[in-house]
């Protein structure tokens, strides 16, 4: 008895919250079909994409197409059901199965072989294509339209800004995508708003006011911290699949509000180990698609990069002090005042430690949240390292200084793609087995208020 034969069929359906078009791209760019034959495809009530397979190549070439977002489904041909096997012992859909006469064939799908038994671990870097001239039009643009809407524009200008970025920015030869509406990123910058103006107003005139203002503040922290993810993750897709948060409130209560509390109390010995839970909670809350992001840093990694960070600062206060003395003494031993120059020399070693120690501290916390985290079978990494992070971080500030801030989008565009050359994905298997989880959607108001009151939730 010979095998059941499949056909694969599309109706120009996607799947609920994504963009038509979008998956359209998808399709073609990642089948490398033309734009035209495309557009005939999803415009067409029915099509058979695929004939002439066997189960499980039907049903691989169906998941891959569903996680572009398609929504497909498999027939069994009618001519080719053996003798004693009815339509209804095949895995197919309650449709009417269709001959090859019945709809259009569609070009040829180009799919990618199927992988071998043991999965191949292949390296896939990302890939930062923007730059700052035109960056900078999109930035003084936004600027100019923000000031002169009194801040109205300011959503629009995030939403354009995020979508320049994404769409600058590549995996496997595919690019992010930013998908928040400005409409509900201004509802919640207005809330926010709203809110601080009451903060400010009640406390030049109820201190008691502004006060349990403050506590509800810190008691929603926890909402916006979760709705602030959540917002960021179900706006931001690859080829056509979604991220998104699925960790609750009281779960944030747990590690943003009573674990530091703790840490508090342990006079900051404990901070570390809280920062570190933060994290891998945060982690393993994420999703792309189905599938679950997790974080494997260990909290003795933590403590090591808070050592780090501590012994720079203590070394630069240490030396600041000694040139302090030195100065001093020799401007006694001189019989001249210590002026500003003088002061300026003391100070100057502080200042340059404390800029040391950010920088450890950003370079050394992106390798450790990198090189430890996963998205199924998947593996990050990263290899930031402190000379040449260094340099990026001390010409980006130099140059918006001596610009007064004109220079500000070629250092964002710096930063980009400094990030871009040095974290990358070590696949294992095919990228394309990401199956899209149902599509929801957020408001922005939770964002808006972390991003107004400067509420951190890490990388």
């Amino acid at each position: 008895m010979n095998a059941p034969i499949y056909i694969l069929v599309f109706a120009g359906d996607v799947r609920a919250g994504l963009d038509r078009n979008t998956v359209m791209n998808s399709f073609a760019s990642h089948f490398g079909v033309s734009a035209e034959d495309a557009e005939r495809i999803f415009n067409h009530p029915h099509v058979v994409l695929k004939r002439g397979l066997d189960l499980h190549a039907t049903e691989a070439l169906c998941q891959r197409l569903t996680t572009l977002g398609m929504i497909v489904r498999m027939e069994q041909m009618a001519s080719e059901i053996s003798p004693g096997v009815t339509a209804t012992t095949a895995p197919v859909t309650a449709a009417m199965p269709i001959t090859a006469a019945a709809a259009p064939l569609a070009p040829p799908l180009r799919a990618n072989p199927a992988p071998a038994a043991t999965a191949q671990v292949k390296r896939e870097n990302f890939i930062f294509s923007g730059n700052g001239n035109e960056f900078f039009r999109i930035w003084i643009v936004n600027l100019l339209l923000s000031v002169l809407t009194l801040g109205i524009y300011s959503a629009w200008a995030k939403v354009r800004t995020q979508r320049y970025f994404y769409g600058n920015t590549q995996l496997a030869g595919s690019s992010f995508e930013y998908l928040a509406s400005p409409i509900a990123i201004l509802k919640g910058r207005l809330i926010a708003v709203a809110f601080f103006a009451a903060y400010s107003v009640a406390g030049k005139t109820s201190p008691v006011v502004a006060g349990l203002l403050a506590v509800l503040l810190m008691i929603a922290t926890p909402w916006i911290i979760v709705t602030s993810l959540r917002f960021r993750h179900r706006n931001s897709a690859w080829r056509g699949v979604r991220f998104d948060f699925v960790g609750k409130p009281k779960d944030a209560i747990r590690e943003f509000i009573l674990w530091p509390l703790a840490g508090v109390l342990s006079v900051g010995l404990a901070m570390p180990y809280v920062i570190g839970r933060q994290q891998r909670w945060r982690a393993g809350e994420s999703r792309f698609g189905t599938s679950a992001f997790s974080l494997s840093a260990t909290t003795l990694s933590f403590y090591m990069l808070a050592l780090a960070v501590v012994a720079v600062t203590i070394a630069g206060v240490v030396a600041g002090l000694g040139v302090a003395s030195i100065v001093a003494g020799a401007s006694a031993l001189i019989g001249v005042h210590r002026g500003a120059f003088f002061t300026l020399m003391g100070i100057a070693p502080v200042a340059l430690a404390y800029f040391a120690a950010f920088v450890v501290a950003r370079f050394k916390w992106t390798n450790l949240i990198y090189q430890h985290l996963e998205l199924g079978p998947h593996r990050f990494g990263a290899d930031y390292r402190f000379g040449s992070y260094l340099r990026l971080v001390l010409f980006n500030t130099l140059g918006i200084l001596f610009t007064l801030g004109l220079f500000y989008p070629w250092a964002k565009v710096r930063s980009a793609r400094y990030a871009a050359d040095h974290i990358w994905m070590e696949a294992e298997g095919n990228l394309e087995d990401f199956a899209a989880g149902p599509a929801q959607q957020t408001g922005a108001t939770g964002s808006e208020m972390g991003d107004f009151f400067n509420i951190e939730i890490g990388l």
